[in-house]
């Protein structure tokens, strides 16, 4: 039999989660990150969480820790090996400039390209 991992959310950490589900533009890695947090609220066991969502129990297990520890932060994407880019006066100079350049366009296809025929 599954382990069942029940998670006790507050009413405003449920609310606060559906409300993000709600929202269009939320990245579907994030979105399935909270519907693990809810499902485990509810009670499912980390068997029909995978038969539901797909997602491993070793994945089930790594989103409910972070909750439990960092709670709706613990869901957001790390990336602990690529540092922040910072914006150096060098590279800001560098998309200024870009911004003002006109754009490359691209070779007309049409009336001007004819094949010709030996």
């Amino acid at each position: 039999m599954a382990k069942m991992e029940v998670l006790h959310l507050t009413p405003t950490e449920r609310g606060e989660l559906q409300s993000f589900l709600r929202k269009r533009n939320l990245p579907a890695s994030v979105a399935q990150r909270m519907r693990i947090i809810l499902l485990l609220d509810q009670g499912v066991s980390y068997r029909e969480i995978e038969e539901q969502l797909g997602a491993f129990p070793s994945t089930i297990s790594r989103w409910k820790q972070r909750f439990e520890k960092d709670g709706l932060l613990g869901l957001a994407t790390i990336h602990p090996g690529q540092p922040p880019q910072k914006l150096t006066p060098q590279l800001r100079a560098k998309v200024l400039e870009k911004t003002r350049q006109a754009p490359r366009t691209a070779p007309r296809i049409g009336r001007c390209a004819r094949w010709r025929r030996s």
